[in-house]
């Protein structure tokens, strides 16, 4: 039986699923790690185990992955301008969500958007 932190897996799935579901919610806020321990009432060590076993990814990783697909999903069924996709997926500046959309698929926002607009392959 797979276990996380000497319990058993299935007793943790719930745990991340919870945390999954308090970041999706709060794709547009500062939040932190810590946020999401205190949510899910989790030490930040297990909840980065937990994160890792149950995602696949960091908390870093894993909020940075949902925002950018929120960003996508907002380019390609909204007119919003980049500034406003930047702070509605919880991106401090334009500039920066420029930046990590850039890293993260290969495309600034706009030409993205211009690329893509047709088909919703890559939400």
């Amino acid at each position: 039986m797979s276990t996380v932190n000497n319990r058993p897996a299935s007793h943790t799935a719930p745990r991340a699923r919870k945390a999954a579901a308090f970041i999706e919610s709060n794709l547009a806020e500062d939040i932190s790690l810590m946020d999401v321990c205190r949510h899910t009432g989790t030490s930040r060590c297990q909840m980065c185990r937990l994160l890792r076993a149950n995602l696949g990814r960091s908390f870093c990783e894993y909020l940075t992955d949902r925002r950018i697909d929120q960003a996508k999903r907002l380019l390609l069924q909204t007119e919003l301008p980049s500034q406003q996709i930047a702070g509605a997926c919880g991106f401090a500046s334009a500039s920066y969500f420029t930046t990590v959309f850039r890293k993260r698929t290969g495309l600034p926002p706009a030409r993205f958007r211009a690329e893509h607009r047709d088909c919703d392959t890559h939400l």
